[in-house]
């Protein structure tokens, strides 16, 4: 019965170990996917001066839809008389490359979500 007992506690401590595992992971895969939802946001690079409160409010934008010239930024880029505005999307805009569209967005110029893209 020793063994038993001995073989019960060692599968006992074992279960223990790796649902405490269990927990630290998923914990930690929940906080990965947040901070790789802030490196996937869109991004702006400005060229002039600094944005003003006024530009942040924007709900459009006009310019030339182009393919990115940085995929660590976004797959397209808006080209403004101004900036250069990076765009990650999955949808297919590719008859517009080239283009004066006009672009509408929800958020801040630092992390906004794409509405729509539409020629001008």
């Amino acid at each position: 019965m020793n063994i038993n007992k001995n073989t019960q506690y060692l599968i006992g401590g074992i279960v223990i170990i790796l649902i405490a595992g269990f927990f630290l992971f998923s914990s930690s895969s929940v906080n990965d996917s947040g901070q790789q939802n802030k490196e996937t946001s869109n991004q702006t690079q400005n060229e002039g001066e600094s944005t003003s409160e006024e530009e942040t409010k924007l709900g459009m934008l006009e310019g030339i839809l182009q393919i990115s010239d940085d995929l660590k930024q976004g797959n397209l880029m808006l080209e403004t008389a101004d900036k250069k505005i990076y765009i990650f999307t999955s949808r297919d805009y590719s008859e517009l490359f080239g283009q004066e569209v006009k672009v509408e967005i929800e958020g801040s110029m630092d992390s906004f979500t794409l509405i729509n893209i539409a020629k001008k």
